[in-house]
Formats: C-alpha cells, sequence, structure tokens
C-alpha cells in the first residue's frame, strides 16, 4: 500500500504542478481568486487522504472535517475543493455537485439529504439512494456548524453524521461521495474578562479542537475520515506567493495591507474574509484602469 501510495502521490505532484486554471474553467475560478491564498497544508492533507481512501475503501463514503475560525471563509474553500481540488485529485474533467444540507433537528440524515438533492425532504431512502449510486461526477455534500449557533450540538452532529455514513452500502466503483463538515469557530481576540458569554464559547471551541485533533475513525470502519489542519489567518509572505502566481501587485500595496493593524490578528496576519474583501477592491481598481 505505501508503494502505490507513493506511485500515485508522485503523479498527484506532476498534476498538481499545473496552474489551477488550466483544470477549471476561468468563469469557475474567477470568483475564487481573492481567495487562493495558501491553504497548501489542508491540500496536502485532503490530497493524501483521497489517495488513501482510493487505494483502501474507494467504494466508501468520505467525511471531511474542516475547522477554523469562522472568518476564514470556509464556504469559498469548499468551492476551491469542488471546483479544483477534486477535479486534480479524482483525475475527472470538471467539478462535480455540491449539495448544502442544513443540520437536522432530530438525528436524521436522509431527508435532509433528500431535501439538498431533489428539493423533496419525504422522498425515499431508495430513491435518494439510486440517485447517489448512479451519479458519476464527483458529489459533495457540506454542514455548517458555527459553534455559537449549535454549541453543545457540535459533537453529536459530528458523530451522528459519520455513523449515517457508516451505514450506506457499497457505492458503483470509482464513485466519489464527500460529505464536509465546516466547523466555525468564534474569534478568541479582545474577550473582556465579563464576557462570559464569549468565554464560555472559546471553551467549548478549544474543546473540540481538541477532539478533533485526536479524532478516532475506528469506530466507522465503513467510510475514510479526514480531518483537515485548522484554517488560519494568512501571513504576508502567502500574499506576495499568490501575487505572483495569480495577479500581479506591488510589494509596497501588499506591505501597505499588512500595515493597518485593524486588519490584523495579534500574530500579524489577516483573516480570509477580510483580505479577499480588500483584495477584490485592488483588482476592481486595476479592472477599472485598464478599460
Amino acid at each position: 500500500i505505501r508503494k502505490a501510495v507513493e506511485k500515485l502521490r508522485a503523479k498527484s505532484e506532476t498534476i498538481s504542478d499545473q496552474p489551477a486554471a488550466k483544470t477549471i474553467s476561468r468563469s469557475k475560478l474567477r470568483p475564487l481568486l481573492p481567495y487562493l491564498c495558501d491553504r497548501s497544508d489542508q491540500e496536502t492533507e485532503l490530497g493524501i487522504g483521497l489517495r488513501q481512501h482510493q487505494l483502501a475503501k474507494n467504494t466508501r463514503p468520505i467525511v471531511c472535517l474542516v475547522h477554523g475560525d469562522e472568518r476564514e471563509a470556509h464556504d469559498e474553500f469548499l468551492k476551491r475543493i469542488n471546483h479544483s481540488l477534486l477535479p486534480t485529485l479524482l483525475r475527472t474533467n470538471g467539478s462535480g455537485k455540491h449539495h448544502v444540507i442544513e443540520a437536522p433537528r432530530r438525528v436524521e440524515f436522509w431527508s435532509r439529504v433528500a431535501d439538498a438533492m431533489i428539493g423533496d425532504g419525504s422522498a425515499t431512502q431508495e430513491e435518494i439512494w439510486h440517485r447517489i449510486a448512479r451519479h458519476e461526477e464527483p458529489l459533495m455534500f457540506s454542514l455548517s456548524l458555527p459553534t455559537d449557533e449549535f454549541g453543545e450540538r457540535c459533537e453529536e452532529l459530528i458523530e451522528s453524521l459519520l455513523a449515517f455514513c457508516n451505514k450506506w452500502d457499497h457505492l458503483p466503483a470509482g464513485r466519489a461521495v464527500i460529505h464536509c463538515i465546516c466547523l466555525k469557530y468564534g474569534s478568541a481576540e479582545n474577550i473582556g474578562w465579563l464576557d462570559f458569554k464569549k468565554k464560555k464559547r472559546q471553551q467549548l471551541d478549544n474543546r473540540l479542537r481538541e477532539k478533533l485533533g485526536g479524532m478516532d475513525f475506528s469506530k466507522y470502519p465503513n467510510l475514510t475520515g479526514i480531518v483537515l489542519p485548522e484554517l488560519k489567518a494568512i501571513r504576508r509572505s502567502d500574499v506576495h506567493l499568490w501575487s505572483q502566481r495569480h495577479y500581479p501587485l506591488a510589494d509596497k500595496e501588499i506591505r501597505a495591507l499588512f500595515e493597518q493593524k485593524d486588519l490584523c490578528n495579534d500574530d500579524g496576519h489577516i483573516p480570509m474574509e477580510t483580505l479577499a474583501e480588500k483584495l477584490i477592491e485592488k483588482l476592481k481598481n486595476k479592472e477599472d484602469e485598464k478599460s
């Protein structure tokens, strides 16, 4: 298995050296352009997990846990997975279908999947399974869990989705179904001594981080579980690299961004949401200058 993984990794690295724009259409890449800074740790971990999955469990579903501060643009990262990473890693001709599912009030996911796929939560499990099984392109479902909204239920919902996927029948060979769970933590900055609500959320976030750090998927042998490294704010050097690869900005423009202390966190890095807003402004200004 190790030799096979190394062989697939070598092939994948050759493919991943090509610009993302060659893998997906420009129309899909362009809205993601401001969000393409870094995330290399997450991409590497996802790539390793998918390659191992294809070798060992390619008829089973995948559950991918994405976590980080709520300002780190989780939704855009999911689009990046769907439009860029999955086609490259799975060697498909284009992006797959992405369905957003709602967290169930009771621990039952089939109705949510049915509602997301066909807009009919009353569809039978057999009907939905038939659609999933014959879907040839990569199929991605995502569940968003802001910890301030779901609180203690986050852990229950994670375990419930894992148990749900673990009970699936075998998929046809070559099918790829990935369930992404997005845990969105609150900001840990500027929490006052008397801000008990934020402190309680911070304690919950830290407990969930710890859980994900030691996640044991052995209880769910019928799926592949992947925990990605935490999404974090972007460093100045990463923006320089992004500029060289995707859209040229002057060094002084990038330096000026990181000199604005109100944009940066305590580490001097800029959250992805904030950074993307500023990059969108700069890209728009450059387009206006050209026209």
